[in-house]
């Protein structure tokens, strides 16, 4: 591992790249604001030539993965165990030109690696002391539109203050963002939201400036309190049910998490059920995803009423069973709707026992047994029957195979005779 005598230090020995070798980025601006606190993870390289040669080259000397990202700009990544490498040829005929293409300040300041020297065209360096996101150009935003909400996500993500010519050239912007692909505006969202408060907060102030306007035309002041409730939330959810908390932190659609979902659901809690379905493809959100925003939008108005009153047991069996695996993200969502926790506590208990009879029920006697115990043919009649001896078993009816047989005949005798009776 090298290190220049700033302590920047990369993966890989520096003798392995050509002079001169630009590090550029948010490496280097991590590094100015003190938050590099081991090696380059996510290394940005700028080569005068032979970007995609070099890279090449040493995606073979470090035995790591290689791939082309943009054959015309001759850009290409090397991806090892613990890092990735981007190295991209130099647009125009200077670094300082590549630098006041780039989207804000400081991120537009270049650190050669060889002779430990500077490129700081734009004074960079200076916002990054200030905290100021300031953009390099007002038209680097209309070059790549999604650039307006990356300003107020990495203004979230560094602690930063937008410069007030900034946020103007944005608002003026804001249009060009319905022409962006539905994925990259998706990323942008989910990443403001996982920021927690701050993101919140910075997520409203682009819904305030109008950024939003094409894409969630449906949010609401109440939207952002209730996703600040949901931050909170989960952090009780955290402390109190780490199994829980530690299930909606797992990837439910690529690297998304069912926490991304959840506090983006919960941005739209008040939306009817039916103008979900829009929001939803419109962003081009995972079938698996949208079924998880949809239990979220029937099941917390379901689970709120079961709070505010002592529920029965079939009526906590038919809501485990509606929720399923999607339970602990209803019951974060209630929580951000204003859920009672005492009340919910009790709850989430017996989901988190596998053993609870009620929130993991299991069937005394199957179809194969009522089929051939009772003389009956398989259809529609059989699924009944099932259905009622779950109910029966959940209000505590009945407890076992042969109690489930019996109570089976006398339905099927009323079931009978009710139809004897029409």
């Amino acid at each position: 591992m090298s290190v220049s005598s700033l302590s920047i230090a990369l993966p890989f020995p520096l003798q392995l790249l050509p002079e001169p070798a630009y590090l550029v980025g948010g490496a280097v601006r991590d590094w100015l604001l003190g938050r590099m606190l081991g090696p380059v993870r996510d290394v940005d390289l700028v080569l005068e030539r032979g970007a995609v040669e070099c890279a090449s080259d040493l995606a073979r000397h470090l035995d790591g993965g290689f791939v082309v990202l943009d054959a015309k700009r001759h850009i290409a990544r090397i991806v090892l165990d613990d890092a990735t490498i981007d190295i991209a040829q130099q647009a125009g005929p200077t670094v300082e030109v590549d630098l006041q293409r780039r989207d804000f300040t400081c991120n537009a300041v270049a650190y050669e690696l060889h002779s430990d020297r500077w490129i700081d065209p734009l004074d960079g360096r200076r916002d990054i002391r200030d905290r100021c996101l300031r953009v390099v150009h007002p038209e680097n935003l209309t070059a790549d539109p999604l650039r307006l909400l990356r300003g107020y996500r990495q203004a979230a993500q560094l602690g930063f203050m937008l410069a007030n010519s900034t946020r103007k050239a944005a608002i003026e912007r804001r249009h060009l963002l319905a022409k962006m692909a539905a994925e990259r505006v998706r990323a942008e969202l989910g990443y403001m939201l996982e920021l927690g408060p701050t993101g919140i907060e910075w997520l409203q102030a682009a819904w305030q400036d109008g950024l939003l306007q094409d894409w969630l035309p449906e949010l609401q002041p109440s939207s952002f309190a209730m996703a600040g409730n949901a931050v909170l939330a989960s952090a009780w959810l955290c402390e109190h049910h780490p199994a829980n908390y530690a299930s909606l932190n797992r990837p439910l659609c690529d690297r998304r998490t069912g926490l991304a979902t959840v506090l983006f659901a919960v941005l739209l809690l008040h939306v009817p059920s039916d103008s979900l379905d829009g929001v939803l493809r419109r962003l081009k959100y995972s079938r698996i995803e949208q079924q998880w925003a949809h239990k979220i939008s029937l099941h917390v108005p379901q689970l709120l009423q079961l709070l505010r009153a002592e529920p029965s047991r079939v009526q906590l069996y038919q809501f485990y069973e509606a929720v399923a695996d999607c339970f602990p993200a209803v019951a974060l969502a209630t929580l951000a709707a204003g859920g009672d926790r005492d009340r919910l506590r009790p709850i989430i208990l017996r989901y988190e026992d596998p053993a609870d009879s009620l929130a993991h029920q299991q069937l005394l006697v199957g179809g194969r047994e009522l089929i051939r115990d009772l003389n009956l043919k398989s259809g529609p009649l059989v699924g009944r029957l099932l259905e009622a001896i779950e109910l029966a078993q959940a209000a505590g009816a009945i407890a076992t195979a042969e109690e489930a047989i019996a109570f089976a005949r006398d339905w099927l005798d009323g079931d009978r005779g009710g139809s004897d009776s029409r």
